[in-house]
């Protein structure tokens, strides 16, 4: 890796983490060289632009998320459990100590809801991803061992709240136990086959 991607690499990390605290929509060229110790027209010239360096967060944000939350579940055989360790890889990555504000979806996701653009439009095709992730998950575990009569994608759509729940809980309301009790609700929405 040359040095200029290793910087371009250090920046895009020390990015993700102050978006954590300040949203994407905070993220600022000056900001961050002030943080970083680096001139803005340094930092300018990895990215050339603040909605570049925040596409840039977002590919990183979905890389991280991808090794971190859906990767190790896939390594369970499909079915019941393979959903409930995907949310619940989700609630723990979401409360790492590198993400000290949070998740950056959810944050991102409320951040970008009604504004019009490029990085709205990659936050909702995250978005829209993951939730057909989870209903793909949930069609999987229906044909072993979760109730047929689930809708798979309206299932997806209540873990997505359950998990958005837990996030305002821990984060706005500061309780704690929001994902040990995220978890008991999401265990209730994966019923069974009779």
């Amino acid at each position: 890796m040359s040095k200029g991607s290793r910087t371009r690499d250090k920046i895009v990390e020390a990015a993700l983490r102050e978006a954590s605290l300040i949203g994407l929509e905070g993220l600022t060229i000056g900001g961050l060289s002030a943080s970083m110790a680096m001139s803005k027209s340094g930092l300018f010239a990895h990215f050339g632009s603040k909605e570049a360096l925040q596409q840039a967060v977002i590919d990183r944000l979905v890389g991280d998320f991808t090794e971190t939350v859906a990767a190790p579940a896939l390594e369970i055989p499909p079915g019941r459990a393979r959903l409930r360790a995907v949310m619940e890889n989700w609630i723990a990555w979401s409360a790492a100590p590198e993400r000290p504000g949070g998740c950056s979806m959810a944050a991102a996701a409320f951040e970008y809801d009604a504004k019009p653009g490029e990085i709205r439009d990659a936050v909702a095709k995250m978005f829209a991803d993951w939730r057909r992730f989870l209903a793909d998950c949930a069609r999987e575990a229906q044909r072993i061992d979760l109730d047929p009569a689930l809708d798979p994608e309206r299932l997806a759509s209540d873990l997505l709240g359950v998990y958005f729940s837990q996030h305002l809980e821990r984060w706005l309301l500061n309780e704690p136990d929001a994902g040990a009790r995220a978890l008991e609700r999401i265990d209730a929405l994966l019923i069974p086959k009779a």
